[in-house]
């Protein structure tokens, strides 16, 4: 085994008649010549340097296609001089590894071609001029005059041959090296193979590939191209890149060194960004449609919320509202994590009691999942985290609908948990107090795999249904945005664990008991509300909203059609548009008008999910309301913005 002596684990195995020589020979040992050069060009350049100086008869010319390999012959045997390609990239580091070597650190560097003065080098113009500096360069000093009697008898110092000390180093360096390597002799066998060639291939140790054809190893056409795959050990293809580089046939057995890189983790790399760039181009995409989208299923949403409610709504007929109405808030909730991806959100953290929020959303959610599913919300008040609101119901409302999603069919119900509660983990060593969300169900479970990969962008196991595999690497992306993580458990045919946790703050934001015990907050004396919405759908179902809570509606399609009534009807005491209306020619002009002469007006502002609002300049009296929204989300909006009655 080469480099046995070191302690390396270079695989050596050759045959009889190659056993007399080894490539690592040091000059010495060879045939002596006048001077010994070693010329460092790249393949590419097609050795013009060693062709140049092979006319010499004088010259004894050896070559290297890159830094590393002139390294490792400067450990191996002594030169008169260097030449190295002004090509080459980095000379400067060159220069530096080179100069690290004691058998070089007094050797003449000459680089050919034209550039700036390299340190502790010669520049050379053209190849031409090459031969006259050489020799000047190695041109010996001539010795000081001294008696040799003087010196007496001269005794060798025992030690290392020198060929041992330069194989131990080489084995070393070759074994240190995240490189495959395989030295291949001029049968195509590989005779030298290092310890990250027998990583590559899955072997248990180099020996395994010595003495094995470079073609079983490497096929022809991934040698020729240089790069492909290789069959592994396990059955496995590695994908690698590969380098073949000559050795001078007199440099010993090997006549050449191939080298492979293995682009597994490149490759990974490659796929993760290939699914985040087609990510963000759907997201991009839906980001163009997604107001229409939101209008049309804010129209379907509300108005199946409403048919639902109907106490005459039973058996069948219930059941196919109620299939529509989640299929309908699946839909949004995708749109809302396509439109999250398309641009960064303006987030709204807060201190959120957790208990107060998810109460009213669990009221919410009772009214919209199957009449076979049942909703327990365990949320206990006073465990707070900063957070934004609407991204925490989002999250829980899509891990609710997925829990629904995997009810078990062989069960007439199916349980759904959501509960609120605090717990104490171990973080940079010291105990942390969090505030936790968890989302259980008892329905079908996933099997390792499966939970290992459900928070990866496009993974469903429902893609037959309509899966999309975005909701929980959203959620995901939601709890790390504010400090948190993401726990799930699964078990087949048992159920599965949603856990959200969020580092714990010690009270809720004045602002952030955000929903009134009551789930009708009362909005006292009847007003007058104008509508402004140029889609007929979508101004019924406001209309219809606002008249359910005690108002009485005017409507129009256009702001300039809605500034006319304001005048006429000074009376009127809240406008509700939508964002796309403010944000036109007009509409910029009439909330312009209200804050001039009517800032007393209540404004509710209607938008999608992600939509920025920094442009507009709105009354003080002015919210804004997220689609799709119900009736108790118009009520509690309106009981924040109207001033309270004598």
């Amino acid at each position: 085994a080469f480099g046995d002596a070191a302690g390396g684990s270079l695989a050596h195995r050759g045959t009889a008649d190659t056993q007399d020589a080894a490539w690592w020979e040091s000059s010495s040992e060879r045939a002596a010549t006048p001077l010994t050069v070693l010329v460092v060009e790249r393949v590419a350049a097609g050795r013009r340097l060693r062709r140049e100086l092979a006319r010499a008869p004088d010259l004894r010319v050896e070559s290297a296609g890159s830094i590393e390999l002139a390294r490792a012959m400067l450990k191996l045997q002594r030169f008169d001089a260097l030449i190295l390609d002004g090509e080459l990239p980095s000379l400067t580091d060159a220069m530096a590894i080179i100069r690290a070597e004691p058998h070089a650190s007094t050797l003449p560097v000459l680089v050919v071609g034209a550039g700036g003065l390299i340190e502790d080098a010669v520049r050379v113009a053209t190849e031409a001029d090459l031969r006259e500096a050489i020799t000047r360069a190695t041109r010996p000093s001539p010795p000081p005059a001294v008696d040799a009697r003087a010196l007496g008898p001269v005794t060798p110092k025992a030690g290392p041959r020198p060929t041992d000390v330069a194989a131990n180093e080489l084995s070393a360096l070759y074994s240190s090296t995240s490189a495959a390597i395989l030295g291949v002799d001029s049968r195509s066998t590989c005779i030298y193979v290092n310890p990250a060639a027998a990583l590559l291939y899955a072997a248990q140790d180099a020996g395994d590939l010595v003495s094995r054809a470079l073609g079983d190893l490497v096929p022809k056409a991934v040698l020729e191209a240089g790069h492909g795959e290789v069959l592994r050990f396990d059955g496995t293809l590695a994908p690698v890149r590969v380098e073949v580089q000559s050795v001078h046939a007199g440099a010993g057995r090997i006549e050449r060194v191939v080298t492979l890189q293995d682009l597994s983790a490149e490759r990974e790399r490659e796929q993760r960004l290939f699914q985040a760039q087609k990510l963000v181009a759907i997201g991009q995409l839906t980001g163009g449609i997604s107001h229409d989208f939101s209008n049309l299923l804010t129209i379907v949403c509300g108005n199946l919320t409403e048919l639902v409610r109907v106490s005459c709504l039973e058996g069948e007929t219930r059941e196919m509202a109620e299939d529509a109405l989640s299929a309908a808030l699946d839909g949004m909730n995708l749109t809302r994590h396509l439109v999250a991806v398309a641009r960064e959100q303006r987030l709204r953290p807060r201190a959120v009691d957790l208990g107060l929020s998810l109460q009213e959303l669990g009221r919410l959610l009772r009214r919209i999942l199957k009449r076979k599913t049942v909703l327990e919300v365990r949320a206990a008040e006073g465990v707070a985290a900063v957070l934004d609101r609407t991204q925490l119901e989002s999250a829980v409302m899509n891990l609710v609908l997925n829990a629904q999603h995997a009810q078990h069919p062989d069960r007439d119900v199916g349980h759904i948990v959501v509960e609120v509660d605090t717990a104490v983990e171990l973080r940079h060593g010291r105990e942390q107090r969090l505030a936790q969300v968890t989302v259980a169900d008892d329905g079908l479970g996933m099997d390792e795999e499966t939970v290992r990969r459900a928070t990866e962008p496009f993974f469903t196991t429902r893609r037959d249904s309509g899966g999309t595999g975005l909701g929980l690497a959203m959620v995901q992306s939601m709890a790390q945005a504010f400090g948190g993580t993401l726990h799930i458990e699964s078990t087949l045919g048992v159920g599965t664990r949603v856990t959200l946790r969020f580092p714990w703050v010690n009270e809720a934001a004045p602002r952030t008991a955000m929903f009134d015990r009551d789930e009708e907050p009362p909005l006292g004396r009847e007003r007058k509300a104008l509508v402004i919405e140029p889609d007929a759908r979508l101004r019924r179902y406001a209309a219809r909203l606002l008249t359910a809570v005690g108002q009485r509606v005017f409507e129009s399609i256009d702001a300039e059609g809605g500034k006319d009534l304001l005048v006429a009807q000074p009376e009127l005491a809240i406008v509700f548009l939508d964002l796309r209306v403010a944000e036109s020619r007009q509409g910029r002009e009439l909330v312009r008008w209200i804050a001039r002469t009517r800032p007393d007006l209540a404004v509710v502002v209607t938008l999608q999910e992600g939509e920025p609002t920094t442009n507009l300049s709105m009354p003080d009296a002015a919210a804004f309301l997220r689609k799709p929204y119900s009736e108790v989300e118009l009520r509690r909006i309106l009981a924040e913005i109207l001033p309270r009655d004598p």
